[in-house]
């Protein structure tokens, strides 16, 4: 299945019930400058998002090196943040403007931004081959990616999860636009739209580990794996158990364990005028 969407900003019209697709994605900010049709397309995003005419929407901020501004600046375009709403972060080089590697950067954009969506799932990227390769080599496994190629040949990319095919100018196997824009930029996914909203963490259900990046996440195991050590592998055996509880059945937990020594040790120095 193919799913187009367009990609819009304020150089284009505003967007209204005449589109016709079940995803879209619209701009935030371009590092601290605010997009001038922001309101209008996010308004509507919600709307058509409540009433279930969207199952996703993006919305992109554009990196600069001033990513903590840029964060900041999309964290108060968005407010409470839509449980539709996907961010997406815009890496190019427009035109020589960024150069060299923007890894760690972008890096903290994202980890930024997961913090804030509370699901690293809920946060993409965008890049045509050469920017995505030449201003951020060092990506984080885990962190989809829409490709910008314009032709009608689709970019095979790791982690790819969407085509940018056209700006409008003819490329690509698809639509060159939509109501209520004209010609516009276009992608196409070969996903549902409710499958690529899954993927994105959105509809997908609650899972806590997205929200942690790789080394939030080895840290998690690394601790986890101590407890275990320190507790022993057989947790209620006969050399630790805390005996059963008042019902005969369960096992009295470590806490209830310390608990009842307390009570033990208090009750001997009491005995013993201490």
């Amino acid at each position: 299945m193919s799913t187009f969407y367009a990609d819009v900003s304020e150089w284009q019209r505003g967007v209204d019930d005449s589109y016709p697709y079940r995803m879209l994605c619209i701009r935030s900010n371009d590092g601290t400058y605010r997009d001038q049709k922001w309101a209008n397309n996010y308004a509507w995003c919600r709307r058509a998002a409540d009433a279930g005419k969207l199952d996703c929407f993006l919305v992109y901020m554009v990196y600069r090196q001033n990513w903590q501004q840029t964060l900041d600046t999309f964290t108060a375009q968005v407010g409470t943040p839509h449980p539709k709403l996907i961010a997406m972060v815009d890496v190019e080089s427009w035109g020589g403007q960024i150069g060299g590697n923007q890894s760690a950067g972008i890096n903290n954009l994202i980890d930024g931004l997961a913090r804030f969506l509370g699901d690293r799932r809920r946060v993409v990227a965008y890049g045509n081959q050469g920017d995505l390769n030449s201003l951020w080599p060092h990506k984080p496994r885990d962190t989809r990616l829409v490709v910008a190629g314009y032709s009608r040949t689709k970019p095979n990319y790791p982690n790819q999860i969407a085509w940018q095919y056209t700006d409008g100018q003819g490329y690509g196997p698809g639509p060159q636009g939509c109501a209520p824009f004209g010609n516009c930029d276009m992608n196409l996914t070969d996903l549902s739209p409710t499958d690529f909203a899954a993927a994105c963490g959105v509809n997908g259900g609650n899972n806590i580990m997205a929200a942690l990046n790789d080394a939030e996440q080895k840290e998690l195991l690394t601790k986890v794996r101590w407890i275990a050590d320190q507790l022993g592998p057989n947790l209620w055996g006969p050399d630790s158990s805390m005996g059963k509880a008042a019902d005969g059945k369960s096992e009295n937990t470590v806490r209830d364990g310390l608990a009842a020594l307390k009570r033990t040790v208090e009750a001997l120095a009491k005995k013993l005028g201490v």
